[in-house]
């Protein structure tokens, strides 16, 4: 990992605490299971200092590999020169573009100058897309979880906020006291509530679970207490939830929606530790460890005398606070991997998940993964399995994700909202002489970036005649993020129409053989055969590279294998054979 040294010793504040370090997680590989390593860059943000970003460097700790603790990003698609460049200084922290020529976006938005981010920026995280397939968060850490975290309580995830919940897990595990269990619809509460009851003594039994929400509110102390026979017309004896979890624990979710009558109930038999059946006045001991859970205010719910004081604070004894998706971004491509490969182990196609050649692309492209972080999630982690669910299905056949047009819609949609808590929020570098590439500033935004902002309104591919595509490629030359750009169509979009096309082709498409024949044809200038093949120069001599470092493994059309060269005198009498054999072919 190269540092470069900072002329500032220290430009922290006498007394202020040291800030959360600085890192980067890889959130898109070609390999999957370099998915969440991460590289801290301990003492930047205090000392000052910069740091590039190349193939070769940063090492990042490789989470999944006991036998290669360190490696760099290792990957074709990025280049041995630096690309990108970190910087921290007086001002702040700021990401600029090194100099080559690749494409790297910031937070879906190409970067074409410096640009400073905000502290709220990197405790949220930015992400850092590098052309189309490497994706990285940029963001504090200040909590690094263990590696078998995520295996022993069943949570996926390494997030700072998921650890502070982890731990309030374990420690209400240790308490046979009542658990109260906050977050937003579809964060996984009940998910945490299985991991409270699997790491107590009372893990022996089943935990239990009733949706107060779910049942009509004058069955709600019937389900939970019981009832004796002549309760009510054709009541039967019969215990509740409270009893049958006799020895366990009795997960109530929703608790914010039960009545006022039955809170109060639920204060005595969480303080008395017993119950009354419904239609009985004797007192039945019971033995249950209570967790409750719920995604409202429960403290506004209070003020407003909808919720029982009495039985939130008896509750609120053990708390635990599930952070949203949205506030987690380093955990949502794990996540994606997770649950792809739950699916495609039902389906039998766990092969699709495999690490990509170097230099190819996986199934699972690096753009999408970036443009699902920033997506803003509102149904949390259950809407992203549903989406992923969706993906795998769609996708089995082809070669690399894409996203059906309604969930195109979706994500264009919420990246267009100014309130949209996923987008960056940067300061205008005074260094940089372009106004920052965000449509969050802190300030009013500029003519330019409004100009910038409306170029995320795509035009819809469909509407493109293969004469406009025709003549965008060729001005573009043959370069597919240019020809998007001049089309005003997203390049996702542009590239699957031309996988698509019938004539039109992508240098990768191409064989070993067609490649030798223009080059005899036209000569060996790559730009030449490049215009003759009607590809793109830069995307030819990245297939040429693997062609060459690969010539075995490929193959042409015709299932040819690239041909290896010979000394002139065995290819003279390999001819000749060939000639003899052509010979005696006819003869017959």
């Amino acid at each position: 990992m190269a540092h470069r040294k900072s002329t500032i010793r220290d430009f922290r504040p006498e007394g202020r605490k040291l800030p959360p370090p600085l890192a980067l997680t890889i959130l898109a590989h070609r390999d999957p299971r370099r998915v969440g390593d991460h590289c801290v860059f301990s003492g930047l943000k205090s000392k000052g200092g910069s740091v590039d970003i190349s193939r070769t460097e940063p090492t990042f700790v490789i989470s999944r590999r006991p036998e290669q603790p360190t490696g760099p990003l290792d990957d074709l698609r990025i280049s041995r020169q630096p690309e990108a460049r970190i910087t921290v200084d007086a001002q702040g922290t700021s990401v600029a573009p090194a100099g080559t020529d690749a494409e790297i976006y910031l937070e879906g938005v190409l970067l074409r100058e410096s640009v400073r981010l905000s502290e709220a920026s990197l405790e949220r995280g930015v992400t850092l897309l590098f052309g189309h397939h490497i994706c990285l968060l940029l963001h504090d850490l200040d909590d690094i979880a263990p590696r078998w975290a995520h295996q022993r309580d069943g949570m996926v995830g390494m997030s700072a906020g998921l650890q502070r919940a982890r731990r309030s897990i374990s420690q209400a595990a240790e308490s046979d006291e009542p658990v109260l269990i906050r977050g937003e619809n579809g964060c996984g509460k009940e998910l945490a509530a299985q991991s409270i009851h699997r790491q107590s003594p009372r893990a022996r039994k089943k935990l239990r679970a009733i949706n107060v929400a779910a049942l009509q509110e004058d069955l709600v102390t019937a389900e939970l207490f019981g009832t004796v026979s002549g309760a009510f017309t054709h009541a039967k004896t019969r215990e509740g939830y409270f009893e049958a979890a006799a020895g366990s624990s009795l997960l109530l979710d929703e608790i914010g929606s039960a009545a006022l009558s039955v809170q109060q109930r639920l204060y005595r038999a969480v303080e008395q530790r017993t119950i009354q059946r419904v239609g009985s006045h004797q007192d039945v001991p019971v033995d249950v460890r209570l967790i409750a859970a719920t995604d409202q205010d429960l403290e506004s719910a209070m003020a407003e005398r909808a919720f029982l004081a009495p039985l939130y604070h008896r509750l609120n004894y053990n708390s635990v606070l599930l952070p949203p998706l949205r506030e987690r971004r380093e955990d949502i491509p794990r996540l994606l991997y997770h649950f792809a490969r739950q699916e495609l182990e039902k389906l039998k196609r766990s092969d699709l998940l495999a690490p990509a050649a170097d230099g190819e692309l996986p199934w699972i492209p690096g753009w999408l993964i970036d443009r699902l972080t920033r997506y803003a999630w509102p149904g949390n982690v259950r809407e992203l399995r549903g989406v992923v669910l969706k993906l795998v299905r769609n996708n089995l056949e082809r070669p690399h994700m894409v996203l059906p047009r309604e969930l195109e819609g979706l994500l264009e949609a919420t990246a267009l909202r100014s309130e949209a808590p996923t987008q960056i929020n940067v300061i205008p570098d005074p260094k940089s002489s372009e106004p920052p590439p965000s449509s969050a500033l802190t300030e009013s935004p500029t003519p330019a970036v409004k100009a910038r902002k409306a170029r995320t309104s795509y035009r819809d591919i469909d509407s493109v005649t293969d004469e406009e595509l025709e003549e965008a490629l060729e001005k573009a030359k043959r370069v597919i993020s240019k020809a998007a750009e001049l089309l005003g169509v997203h390049r996702t979009a542009l590239d699957k129409r031309i996988q698509e096309h019938p004539t039109l082709r992508r240098a990768k498409d191409l064989s070993w053989q067609e490649i030798q024949e223009s080059e005899r044809k036209v000569g060996p200038d790559p730009r030449r055969i490049a215009e003759f093949l009607k590809v793109g120069v830069k995307a030819l001599k990245d297939h040429q590279a693997r062609l060459r470092k690969q010539p075995r493994r490929l193959a042409g059309p015709s299932g040819l294998r690239a041909p290896r060269a010979q000394p002139q005198s065995h290819q003279n009498e390999a001819d000749g054979q060939n000639m003899q054999g052509k010979s005696g072919a006819t003869g017959e």
